[in-house]
């Protein structure tokens, strides 16, 4: 078309800027007419979005974007009336089919000379589908809460009721839709008649445990509030007794979002309770006044119930001394603990026993006979898991028989057929009295022989020693002993003795049984041995060990672990686990969850020092069972600290290296395209009379241009076209010139602190001048009242692994820069030294956000490193190091 005046000009004019603005926005745009709905124009965006080929754009009409096209009518008829719609909501399809929801908003504007619409897109389609996801989520939480049998209800942090299933309409007789959305605590008028705090309340207090101080019957176990109670207005004033629990409920991220709260009617089970207690005493006369021992145990000894006779019999003055002992008190009870395991057998096999038999201790220590009836309770699946059964002292009559079955001969062939090693030993003399046919296989001699024989010829002990231990038998009723026994062929074996004295015929003996215990002795051994090399490896390794049970104490730790947790061993074995990690931690809940599933751990947490530092720890748990059945807890824990700081730096380094890429090529065509700028500001100065009023817009231009050239070199230092051209410099005479020229004519003091002899530095003087140049303005915006600038210069030594983040090891120049400002917030350290990042307000020549991103791609692009050393209100140091040293000059011409 063919411009033919001055209008038609500006027309064209306005619809090419209008066009360029389009371009330049980030949402898809597309304008179309409101006549015959033909696309008028539509920006890049817009062309992706509904996937269009390259054919005319006017060759579309904007109703085939929309799947009921009659949305299209009413959009317009909106516009119309109303001159502009926001968010209006549509689904659209695009030129390949795809269908999309999408948020529109319009306005009427004139765009080549006649009415158009101009429409900006936002596909919403995700975020549809998200609140679908989450509408469903509630619906089947809802589905989930109605469906309890308990009465159940949820509140907010407003304490507004947002989930009322059936079991509370039935409970209270208050409808959901009547109760849903109120809040002031009316729910507590449903089930109590008045508004009052239930426990849903108490648990959302900020201090719960001050809360509950004035509820004696609720308990707070940590994560769930509990309790009885009787509710009167229960069941259409009926009233019931409930037990009550709240817990909170958090989102996805572990914030508090409200509270849920569940009452059980436990009525039926009290009335019941009620009917047992009754019972209970009318039975329990009987089980009082009964002369028979009357008994009921656990299957591990443990007595639950005993009658006073039992007590008797047993020597004790009351049932209580029993059932307050622990552990397995009735294998304590007898003479002979095998005869326990031997009842349990016989009811394993018959199903109950009668008269049984046994030697049982005395409180006093005395022996004495009973006759036992036992039968066994067992639970649903058979096993045995009580004992009950009445015990008969017959003491005296088991005397008598005893006394029947004296004799010489029984004795005799007891000793001589029995499968244990015996000896019959004189108490006085030490002689073998008599050795039983195991004797004679276990030590080698004929029984003749070992008749002639003492036990000083066979014990290994000195006559003392032998003298003293059979003195200990003598003075008591049995006594074990553990000694080595020579035997014919030389060898000496362990052996377990167990020796009793026994009168034969006035003279008293010692009867001793002896157990070969060489092998287990050999096993003790290697255990020993065992025990001390994992020892030495639990004390000296660099990891963290520890060993802790299952509720988080802990009960042993390596020296390492003290130290990475800065505590001693004492007071860690005094801590729970909530004292070394951060139970902020998101990661350490599900690490507890995958642990207790699996029974093994491997991932990483935080870990709390004493000194309150956080830091990361590599942490791998596994649950174990002991010997003796008790579940603990292995971890090992490793300080990643460093590794992780190498991690940030290795992404910070990748960060900058992409950015530099982009950073150059933009900095490089910026600074081609402000060449022409300036050129022609240049010639229409050399055209303007010297008085011209443009002459100082102008100038000013031209500043703005300086400046832009200054920002194009910072963004090339750290780009991959920055790389340093580096000559043998004084870096002492580099960072004294660049310092006194930022701090000149400023209130900031400049005092150096260079160490004599400093070494020598290959670098390229224009970037680390923009370093110390850099470093000192930014010292001198953060002291704006003035203050005093301290550069310490000195050469240090570094060693492999002391700084991770430098290249390798060797000398360097360390340099700090130390002002007297207000030092940098905690939460802006870790970027500090990221591109474009700043705290301080846009301006021309401040704020940019690319100081510090230059002074650490230089120091990178140098083989060195910077940091930084702060406390808030203390100012702050920068820390840099450089390579140096003093033969650096030689090696540079070598």
């Amino acid at each position: 078309m063919t411009i033919t005046n001055s209008s038609d000009k500006n027309l064209q004019a306005n619809s090419d800027l209008y066009c360029n603005l389009v371009d330049d926005i980030l949402f898809p745009v597309v304008l179309s007419s409101v006549h015959n709905n033909r696309c008028l124009y539509m920006n890049q965006r817009a062309v992706d979005l509904f996937e269009f080929s390259n054919k005319n754009i006017s060759d579309n009409v904007i109703t085939e974007f929309y799947v009921e096209p009659q949305n299209r009518q009413e959009l317009v008829n909106r516009l119309k009336a109303e001159g502009s719609v926001r968010n209006y909501e549509t689904l659209l399809k695009t030129g390949t089919g795809r269908t999309f929801c999408a948020l529109v908003s319009s306005t009427l504007t004139i765009f080549q000379n006649e009415l158009a619409v101009c429409s900006v897109f936002n596909d919403v389609t995700e975020r549809k589908r998200a609140e679908n996801k989450l509408s469903d989520a509630h619906r089947r939480l809802d589905q989930i809460i109605d469906f309890l049998p308990d009465a159940t209800f949820i509140i907010d942090k407003e304490g507004k009721v947002i989930a009322w299933n059936k079991a509370s309409e039935e409970m209270t007789g208050v409808a959901r839709k009547d109760i849903i959305g109120r809040g002031d605590q009316e729910y507590a008028l449903a089930f109590y008649g008045e508004r009052r705090m239930l426990l849903s309340d108490l648990i959302l207090l900020p201090d719960n445990d001050t809360g509950l101080k004035q509820y004696n019957a609720v308990q707070n176990n940590g994560n769930v509030i509990y309790g009885e109670t009787y509710v009167p207005k229960a069941y259409n004033n009926r009233g019931a007794y409930l037990w009550v629990t709240a817990s909170l409920l958090r989102d996805s991220e572990g914030k508090v979002i409200g509270a849920i709260e569940s009452l059980r009617d436990i009525t039926e089970r009290r009335h019941t309770e009620k009917l047992l207690k009754d019972s209970e005493s009318k039975y329990r006369n009987i089980f009082e006044n009964a002369s028979e021992g009357i008994f009921q145990s656990t299957i591990e000894g443990r007595y639950i119930s005993l009658n006073p006779a039992f007590a008797r019999i047993r020597g004790y003055d009351s049932p209580e001394e029993l059932l307050n002992m622990t552990g397995d008190v009735q294998k304590r009870a007898y003479v002979h603990p095998e005869d326990r395991l031997k009842l349990i057998d016989l009811l394993e096999k018959q199903g109950f026993v009668n008269n049984y038999e046994s030697e049982v201790w005395r409180k006093d220590g005395s022996i004495f006979w009973v006759s036992m009836n036992v039968r066994p309770i067992r639970n649903e699946s058979g096993k045995i898991v009580l004992l009950e059964g009445t015990i008969q002292d017959i003491t005296k009559r088991k005397k008598a028989e005893e006394k029947l079955r004296e004799s010489e001969e029984i004795f005799r062939k007891l000793f001589e057929n029995h499968a244990a090693v015996k000896l019959l030993i004189d108490a006085d003399t030490g002689n073998i009295l008599d050795a039983n046919e195991a004797a004679v296989d276990f030590y080698g001699w004929t029984r003749e022989r070992l008749r002639q024989m003492k036990i000083q010829d066979i014990n290994t002990l000195s006559l003392e020693q032998i003298k003293r231990e059979m003195e200990k038998v003598r003075n008591s009723k049995r006594v074990r002993f553990e000694f080595q026994h020579r035997r014919a062929d030389g060898s000496i074996r362990d052996v377990e003795v167990l020796s009793s004295k026994i009168d034969i015929k006035g003279k008293q003996c010692l009867h001793s049984i002896i157990n070969d215990i060489t092998e287990r002795k050999r096993a003790e051994k290697a255990l020993q041995e065992s025990e001390m090399r994992y020892r030495m490896i639990f004390e000296s390794s660099l990891d963290a060990f520890f060993l802790a049970s299952p509720d988080g104490s802990i009960l042993s730790v390596n020296p390492a672990g003290c130290r990475m947790f800065g505590r001693s061993q004492n007071e860690i074995c005094s801590l729970n686990r909530q004292h070394l990690l951060d139970e902020e931690d998101p990661c350490l809940k599900p690490a507890l969850e995958i642990r207790a599933q699996t029974g093994f751990f491997n991932g990483e947490l935080t870990g709390v020092r004493s000194t309150g530092e956080k830091f990361p720890l590599e942490v791998s748990s596994t649950v174990f069972t002991t010997t003796d059945g008790q579940s603990n807890i292995a971890i090992i824990a490793r300080d990643i600290t460093e590794r992780k700081k190498i991690e940030e730096e290795l992404l910070r380094a990748q960060k900058l290296e992409s950015l530099g890429v982009l950073a150059g090529g933009i900095a490089h065509d910026f600074n081609n395209l402000m060449t022409m700028v300036q050129g022609y500001i240049e010639l229409t100065l050399l055209d303007l009379p010297a008085d011209h009023s443009s002459r100082q817009r102008l100038l000013a231009a031209m500043d703005s241009v300086a400046h832009t050239r200054d920002l194009t070199s910072k963004l090339i230092t750290f780009s991959r076209g920055g790389q340093p051209h580096k000559e043998i410099s004084d870096v002492a005479v580099i960072i004294r010139n660049a310092v006194m020229e930022t701090v000149q004519e400023t209130n900031i003091l400049a005092e150096f602190d260079f160490m004599e002899k400093l070494y020598p530095a290959e670098i390229d003087e224009l970037q680390m001048k923009q370093v110390f140049y850099n470093l000192t303005a930014n010292a001198c915006e953060a002291m704006p009242n003035g203050g005093k600038l301290t550069i310490k210069v000195e050469n240090t030594f570094i060693a492999a692994g002391e700084l991770p983040e430098l290249q390798k090891a060797g000398t360097y120049l360390k340099i700090t820069f130390t002002d007297e400002g207000a030092g940098i917030p905690e939460e802006h350290l870790p970027r500090i030294f990221d591109p474009y990042f700043t705290t301080k307000k846009m301006a021309a020549r401040k704020g940019l956000g690319l100081g510090l991103a230059v002074c650490y791609s230089v120091l990178k692009k140098h083989g060195g490193y910077i940091t930084v050393e702060t406390k808030p209100g203390k100012g702050a140091s920068f820390v840099l190091y450089i390579p140096a040293g003093k033969d650096i000059a030689s090696e540079k011409e070598k």
